[in-house]
C-alpha cells in the first residue's frame, strides 16, 4: 500500500479528524489580509481566503502554534516573531461533522501593523507559497463575495468578525 492511499485510507475512517486554523489579520486601516490560493488546489483554487492551513496541530498539540506556522509558510516567512502566539485571540471554532469524519475550523485574528513590513518583503522577494496576498477592506470583501472570488465560507466569517470586533477596535 502507497504512503498515498494509507493516508487517503485514513481519511476515509470514521472518527477522522481535519483540522483547520486560520488567522485573521488585521492593520489600523481596519484592512484584513487575504491569500489568494493556487489555482491548482482542489478546494478553493484560485480565490482569496482567510491565511492558515489544515493538518495535524503537529508536535505542540496547540493551535494557535499551528496557525501561526500555516502563516509563516504560506507567506513565506520563516522569522518565528512574525506573529507571536501570545497576541493571538480566539474568534470562533466551526464543527462540521458527516458520516466519516469531523471538521474542526478554529479562527484567531490579531493585529498585523507590525507585521507588514515582513509581509511586503517577503510578497516582493516571491517567497510566499500562496498565489498572492493582499489586504481588503470588508466592503471589497463583499464584492469580492458577490463575483464568488472568495474561498469556503471565508466572507461570512469575515463579516461576523467585522460586526462583532474590528468595527469595535482601531
Amino acid at each position: 500500500m502507497t504512503k498515498e492511499s494509507k493516508k487517503n485510507e485514513k481519511r476515509n475512517c470514521p472518527g477522522w479528524f481535519r483540522y483547520r486554523a486560520c488567522v485573521i489579520i488585521y492593520d489600523y486601516r481596519k484592512k484584513i489580509l487575504l491569500v489568494k490560493r493556487p489555482k491548482n488546489k482542489k478546494e478553493g483554487g484560485g480565490k482569496w481566503a482567510i491565511p492558515g492551513g489544515d493538518g495535524a496541530f503537529g508536535k505542540s498539540k496547540n493551535p494557535p502554534d499551528f496557525a501561526r506556522r500555516e502563516i509563516e509558510f504560506d507567506l513565506g516567512v520563516k522569522n518565528k516573531k512574525l506573529i507571536n502566539t501570545k497576541e493571538l485571540k480566539e474568534f470562533k471554532t466551526i464543527i462540521d461533522k458527516n458520516k466519516l469524519s469531523w471538521k474542526i475550523t478554529m479562527f484567531f485574528y490579531c493585529n498585523g501593523d507590525k507585521y507588514k513590513d515582513e509581509i511586503e518583503e517577503s510578497k516582493k522577494n516571491n517567497l510566499i507559497k500562496v498565489a498572492d496576498c493582499d489586504w481588503f477592506t470588508i466592503k471589497e470583501i463583499k464584492e469580492k463575495e458577490e463575483k464568488e472570488e472568495i474561498a469556503f465560507d471565508n466572507a461570512k466569517v469575515l463579516c461576523r468578525f467585522w460586526e462583532e470586533i474590528l468595527s469595535n477596535l482601531c
